[in-house]
């Protein structure tokens, strides 16, 4: 019976003895496949380009300050004018009626004036005689006041008549470019709306409209390379002169204007231009989101060395595209892992997967 039990006894402590060295070996962690991106640093790089519009820096909307139908148009789209040309004219025949009737006003007031008048100077003649009341005279002299009054207003009302006749040619403030026209022949125009643009012959830009994502790639003084379709062979230099301070409430973009340093007299208003912005000297690193993790309160990536991950902090810039702009912690041949990247451990051994296989 004692042997038994000294049997059970040193079963029992071989099984403790061989889990208790389980427990000592660190499991076996399996070599897995990663895709990696090998950093290349550029001196300078290209960010975006955008489609915009060679616009004229000043140009005027023109309008009638009067009413009508339009009856001739003087000029086309890309005709140059003169201060003083005439643009447009609408239909006289309603304004000319106005004129004949503030004509007839001016004289029916000008009659009663001179009604007036006399009757005052017999009236006054009779006071002085003592004839007549200082009542009745008062009254005379009220009557003539009124009517030289209404003479007054009748001869303003048929002056700006007059004025108005004047309006129905549209004629040209200033000399330039007609780079517009939303009125035809036939149309009937209200006071005041948009009928053509001048634009004012010298400085031209380009308009483009920038997404709101997209806005760091202005921040400061950012260098701008402008090419037109109509001359693709021919670049010239381009400098941010305004951004809206709001977006379109349709497109929800941002309208830039673009002023051209050197533009050739060759290049006219109308035509399309490419803008592209151009990165600042130096460090321009970028990587997939997909490549950024974050450990702590730090982001930071996976690299690969001799087959080994190795975790770095880095520090981030700018955001757009699906893509992040490392700042500070990467360096020209590292080699970053770009997808996976929760699933890894430090010090993991892992394949690199180039595509095609692994290595």
């Amino acid at each position: 019976m004692v042997k038994y039990r000294w049997i059970a006894l040193i079963v029992v402590f071989v099984m403790v003895t061989a889990a208790g060295c389980g427990k000592q070996q660190p499991p076996i962690r399996e070599e897995v496949p990663v895709k990696v991106s090998v950093i290349e640093q550029k001196s300078d790089r290209s960010l975006s380009s955008y489609a915009g519009e060679v616009r004229p820096r000043y140009q005027t909307d023109m309008a009638f300050q009067v009413s009508g139908k339009i009856i001739k148009r003087l000029v086309d789209v890309g005709a140059t004018v003169q201060a003083g040309d005439s643009l447009l004219i609408i239909d006289r025949q309603d304004v000319s009626l106005e004129v004949g009737k503030a004509e007839a006003q001016l004289r029916a007031a000008q009659s009663d004036a001179d009604l007036a008048e006399i009757n005052f100077n017999r009236y006054s003649a009779l006071y002085h005689q003592a004839a007549i009341s200082k009542s009745e005279y008062d009254r005379a002299a009220n009557s003539r006041d009124s009517a030289a009054a209404k003479l007054e207003q009748a001869g303003k009302a048929y002056a700006a008549t007059l004025r108005q006749l004047n309006y129905t040619t549209l004629t040209a403030d200033h000399a330039g470019v007609v780079a517009e026209m939303t009125a035809e022949v036939g149309q009937v125009v209200s006071q005041g709306q948009k009928v053509l643009v001048l634009a004012q012959p010298g400085e031209k830009e380009v308009e483009i409209h920038i997404p709101e994502q997209l806005l760091g790639e202005f921040d400061g003084t950012p260098e701008m390379r402008v090419t037109f379709w109509a001359f693709p062979d021919m670049a010239v230099k381009g400098t941010i002169r305004e951004i809206a301070p709001a977006a379109d409430r349709v497109t929800r973009t941002y309208t830039a204007k673009i002023a051209l340093v050197d533009l050739p007299e060759k290049v006219k208003i109308g035509m399309t231009a490419n803008v592209r912005v151009e990165g600042k000297a130096g460090r321009e690193i970028y990587l997939p989101l997909s490549a950024l993790l974050q450990s702590g309160d730090k982001p930071g990536v996976w690299l690969v060395k001799d087959n080994v991950l190795t975790l770095r902090h880095v520090t981030v810039g700018r955001y757009g595209n699906n893509q992040v702009q490392i700042v500070e912690g990467l360096n020209s041949g590292d080699a970053v892992v770009t997808a996976g990247v929760h699933k890894l451990a430090e010090g993991q051994r892992v394949r690199i997967w180039d595509g095609s296989g692994v290595r």
